[in-house]
């Protein structure tokens, strides 16, 4: 036996048959019920990430196409816009394409700081326990990061800052950014411990 566990096994309605396992099966079945483990942290962090970046792609893109709209900019310019970033200037030209790439992009952008707020919420706790304060900081923490990072590398052309223009921005990463990725991510089942 060499320290193997006895183990029943149905085969048939009524027939038992007496397995022994060695201690290497028994790691194996550790290994599987630890990957298991793992898979299922996957599957509920992607589910949570799905929905915070769905979530923040929309209410973030509405927010911008209102606001412009308010400044009299029709929605396909805010897409082309983002699409700017990768293309400059010659985005305002692509008609449909370049409103497509910017939708898109944007979309990446949504989920790209959905993923970062759950991986950290994953690894510390104290995350998703207080939605309410670390939601809004990590909305201007994800304004700060596009306008002084992302734009600043891309190819847009860049318009003066104006204090109502941030003001705005950080209001809209406040509350259609940072508080619901940090909602969601508070409401979402919690991780496993394996």
């Amino acid at each position: 036996m060499f320290g193997g566990h006895a183990v029943n096994i149905s085969f048939a309605q009524n027939e038992r048959k007496s397995v022994t396992l060695t201690s290497t099966e028994r790691r194996g079945q550790g290994i599987h019920s630890h990957l298991l483990g793992i898979l299922t942290k996957m599957k509920d962090s992607f589910r949570t990430i799905g929905l915070a970046g769905t979530t923040v792609g929309v209410l973030d893109g509405t927010a911008a196409v209102v606001v412009a709209g308010l400044r009299g900019v029709p929605p396909d310019r805010v897409f082309q816009y983002i699409s700017s970033g990768l293309l400059g200037r010659s985005s305002y030209e692509g008609g449909a394409a370049t409103v497509i790439l910017g939708v898109i992009l944007h979309f990446i952008v949504a989920f790209g700081a959905a993923t970062i707020f759950v991986l950290l919420a994953r690894s510390l706790g104290f995350i998703r326990k207080n939605p309410l304060i670390l939601g809004p900081l990590y909305g201007i923490a994800v304004y700060f990061f596009m306008s002084e990072v992302v734009v600043a590398l891309s190819n847009v052309t860049r318009q003066p800052r104006t204090l109502s223009g941030t003001v705005t921005g950080i209001l809209i990463h406040i509350f259609f950014v940072g508080l619901p990725i940090a909602l969601i991510t508070s409401h979402s089942p919690q991780p496993m411990s394996t």
